[in-house]
């Protein structure tokens, strides 16, 4: 079914997967450099869920209740998902760096011929995959979170320019 692993794919997935790890501690660190302010936006939007939570409450007739509870229990997902820390940074995380660093240390085992089974192949290359996929999951989740903040911030700015371009075309007036 398998051939064995050649010494170029297991260097290649030793490689990758000790590459993988460093990116998740690079992408930890961004995020942990970021924190506040990425904590601030997901509140600041849970509160805006909340009002419009309220405000849909409000809307309900009898007539359309059923479509209204499950309007309620979208923005309620919602509301729980921005005060929760993100999922990324808790299990997906630990998950991803320990598959990275077993896919490592199984490569190198196996590099120096200590394991060599098909059985083992499959389970290296699972592991990889998964490992990857993980890895897939956690950089789309935290860059989701950094360009939102990046655009808040950018249309802040955007806003702050134009105010103070008013305030100088008053000021010339």
């Amino acid at each position: 079914m398998f051939e064995t692993i050649s010494e170029i794919l297991l260097s290649t997935i030793l490689t990758a997967s000790i590459a993988g790890a460093g990116l998740i501690i690079a992408i930890l660190t961004l995020v942990a450099q970021l924190r506040n302010r990425i904590f601030e936006r997901r509140l600041a939007t849970a509160q805006e869920k909340r009002t419009e939570f309220d405000n849909t409450k409000k809307g309900i007739t009898p007539e359309e209740s059923y479509k209204g509870a499950e309007q309620l229990k979208t923005i309620g997902s919602e509301i729980r998902s921005m005060k929760a820390l993100p999922t990324y940074l808790t299990n997906w995380v630990k998950l991803v760096l320990a598959g990275f660093f077993i896919t490592a240390f199984f490569s190198l085992f196996w590099l120096t011929n200590a394991v060599e089974n098909q059985g083992a192949e499959i389970v290296l290359i699972l592991l990889f995959g998964l490992s990857t996929f993980g890895f897939f999951v956690v950089v789309v989740s935290a860059t989701k979170d950094v360009q939102e903040l990046m655009k808040e911030e950018f249309e802040e700015l955007k806003k702050r320019q134009k105010e103070a371009s008013d305030m100088s075309v008053i000021i010339e007036t």
